[in-house]
């Protein structure tokens, strides 16, 4: 009786409802990037290293030319040259680098239902999302115990002072990648900043400290990860991001000094004046 009952519940549902199983795998792959090749993400990619490489060249070479007393360039100040740079960086690097390492993510969760042809009745539950890059970063840290880390004494002697090696220990660029994301974190989440801005910090914050392609090869080989997090049609799965990352190290050659706080800059002045 019981059965015959699930089963005449199941034609109903499905009458009144609409949604059969068909139905159903039919929508949940439309949502996927599946059928969007990785080739246009990474061109784009190029394109924004490209720009800020040559952005980067143009002021080392009004800088010099500044304080050699012969600065020809086109009259804008300084600070000028330097906002269109970080404008490359957050609006062009990061954003393209961002859509490069979500290509192929999975969502954040999926719907489970108890009921024998669940999927088919309204989910109280918030829809799944997909994860972004920063999610990445955070499940990085947090497999590395970067709380623990930031928490040790060590970690601050050596930010304190810029040391390299701390009691013997070398600070390599895990602990460097580690510090940075605790840095963000406790300057960025607090003032509830989205995840594009916590990305675009961590972008800024790598090419100052000219490790970028470093800390995004300890996440992108981490197999924690690419195997939890991933599917097996995605830029980083098919092709191991190598040449992505090559790319990205062609800047570690340039000096840059970018704002990091620049999303968080008019809030803290705001909540530290009450």
């Amino acid at each position: 009786m019981m059965k015959r009952a699930l089963t005449l519940l199941q034609l109903v549902t499905l009458t009144q409802f609409g949604c059969g199983a068909h139905h159903f795998s039919s929508n949940e792959l439309k949502k996927t990037s599946r059928g969007n090749h990785w080739g246009d993400l990474r061109a784009r990619l190029e394109l924004a290293v490209s720009a800020v490489a040559e952005l980067a060249k143009e002021s080392l070479r009004q800088q010099q030319a500044s304080d050699m007393g012969t600065d020809d360039s086109d009259g804008s100040p300084p600070s000028a040259r330097g906002d269109r740079l970080t404008l490359a960086v957050r609006k062009e690097l990061a954003v393209a680098l961002r859509d490069l390492v979500q290509h192929g993510l999975l969502q954040t969760s999926r719907s489970r239902s108890v009921v024998p042809f669940g999927g088919c009745l309204p989910s109280r539950t918030a829809p799944p999302r997909l994860l972004h890059a920063w999610d990445l970063v955070l499940v990085y840290y947090r497999l590395k115990r970067g709380v623990q880390y930031n928490a040790t004494p060590q970690r601050r002697l050596s930010q304190s002072f810029g040391l390299s090696v701390v009691g013997g220990t070398a600070i390599t660029s895990k602990h460097t990648l580690l510090s940075a994301v605790g840095n963000i974190i406790a300057s960025h989440t607090p003032l509830k900043r989205t995840a594009d801005a916590h990305f675009k910090a961590f972008v800024c914050a790598g090419l100052n400290a000219r490790k970028l392609s470093s800390w995004l090869r300890l996440i992108l080989k981490c197999q924690a990860i690419t195997e939890e997090y991933y599917q097996p049609w995605s830029y980083v799965i098919s092709t191991g991001s190598d040449d992505a990352l090559s790319c990205v190290a062609r800047l570690e050659k340039h000096r840059f000094q970018l704002p990091e706080d620049l999303a968080v800059r008019q809030l803290r002045g705001i909540r530290d004046a009450f």
